[in-house]
Order: C-alpha cells, then sequence, then structure tokens
C-alpha cells in the first residue's frame, strides 16, 4: 500500500439477475443520466445507488482503512480506519439447489463477490497500486436428499 492516505474498502454481495455464468459487475451503479456502469473508484460513484433493475443486492459492507503506518504521519490516519478487518456475512441462497448437466453452475441460485476502494483524498488508483488484499472462505452447508 504505497498511498500516505486513508481509504475505504466496500463490499458488495450481489446477484446478477441475467447473468449466471459469468456474474459480471459492469453495470452495477446507477449512473446519471438513466444509464449504469461499474463502479469507477470515484467518491461521487459510492453516491450513486446500486442498479437495483439488473442486480439483487444481498448484502454491502464499507470498511474505514488506515493507509501504511510506515508511510504516513500519524495526523493523516488519525481516528479513521484500521489496517485489518476480520467480518463475517451470511449469503442466504435458495434451499434446493439445481444444475443442469453437464454444467457445475447452479441453474437457480448464484453470488457474486466485489470488493473496491475509494481514496479518501478523491485520487482514483491505477489497476498497477494494491491498496488492499482479501482473503475469503466461502462455506457452502447443505443436506444430501
Amino acid at each position: 500500500n504505497p498511498n500516505t492516505s486513508a481509504f475505504e474498502t466496500h463490499m458488495v454481495v450481489y446477484k446478477n439477475r441475467k447473468d449466471a455464468s459469468g456474474n459480471s459487475a459492469a453495470g452495477l451503479k446507477q449512473l446519471p443520466g438513466n444509464v449504469t456502469g461499474p463502479v469507477d473508484g470515484t467518491l461521487i460513484n459510492t453516491m450513486y445507488p446500486y442498479n437495483t433493475d439488473l442486480y439483487k443486492i444481498i448484502a454491502v459492507k464499507k470498511f474505514n482503512m488506515a493507509c501504511n503506518p510506515g508511510l504516513a504521519s500519524t495526523a493523516s490516519n488519525q481516528g479513521f480506519g484500521k489496517i485489518l478487518h476480520r467480518f463475517s456475512v451470511d449469503c442466504k441462497v435458495a434451499s434446493t439447489i439445481k444444475y443442469e448437466d453437464p454444467s457445475t453452475v447452479p441453474a437457480n441460485d448464484w453470488v457474486g463477490v466485489a470488493f473496491y476502494n475509494i481514496n479518501c483524498d478523491g485520487t482514483i488508483n491505477n489497476s498497477s497500486v494494491i491498496r488492499s488484499a482479501v482473503a475469503i472462505d466461502g462455506v457452502f452447508s447443505y443436506y444430501d436428499m
């Protein structure tokens, strides 16, 4: 994390209502002018609503993150966030999961998880800058009948 200012990490658990195979998040935001688009990393984009016509939004979380403590003064970090967040999210899925032969993707229910960072100083990072890392452990519990 080379930046010297704090940032936010947003998590969205969603279901693309029409695309089970890719579960693309390309139209996740409802933008001005009655158009849809992706999350772009700008501060104003966080204020736009999610596109609930194309997506079912299952869970949203926001984490206030501190910058790398070795690079910034404590004044820029003070009281804003932590360098680590641990949490869990319960994502309800259909009580019966159906598969079509020979597919490995459920035909009736699925979820996607997206994370994105927002710099609090208003800058946008390019794709080569890594502000944070995510480790996910998914558990799927079921009864086989």
